[in-house]
């Protein structure tokens, strides 16, 4: 299978005046895309897309260069202040959301090309009133958008 999927993230009620981006690449080579400033009740969404590539056994592995992890547990980093490039903050972070769930079926049944395939809405403020960060948990899974 060699046709790309479209995700998008949805973080909702994320802390006012934090930037928030998605990064592209690994380590060294990474850089960070889709900066934006939140602001009180906004919702950030970021895009990113990926390959499917499905395996002999019928499990599939998600490739781009968004993609961080092994091939049976890919993620995607959301780059969180000083990290996101914003000068001046106390916060240096990154959010690891999973790219799980997405199986063989449900990449079958994609028949749009053009439009977001899978979307995950994510809280963007943690219980203490700073921003999210580590590994989504609970991660509510990625929702079809056809």
């Amino acid at each position: 299978m060699n046709q790309r999927f479209l995700f998008r993230i949805l973080l909702e009620n994320p802390l006012d005046g934090v930037w928030f981006g998605i990064q592209k690449g690994r380590a060294s080579q990474s850089k960070v895309e889709q900066t934006q400033a939140a602001t009180k009740g906004q919702t950030i969404a970021l895009h990113f897309w990926t390959e499917a590539k499905i395996n002999e056994d019928g499990a599939v592995s998600l490739l781009g260069p968004y993609t961080q992890g092994t091939p049976t547990e890919r993620f995607v980093y959301v780059n969180i202040g000083a990290s996101a490039g914003q000068h001046n903050t106390p916060w240096n972070r990154r959010l690891k959301v999973p790219l799980s769930g997405i199986t063989k079926e449900r990449l079958v049944g994609v028949v749009s090309t053009s439009e977001v395939h899978f979307q995950a809405r994510i809280a963007a403020t943690a219980k203490d009133g700073s921003p999210r960060c580590g590994t989504v948990k609970p991660f509510g899974g990625w929702e079809d958008c056809q």
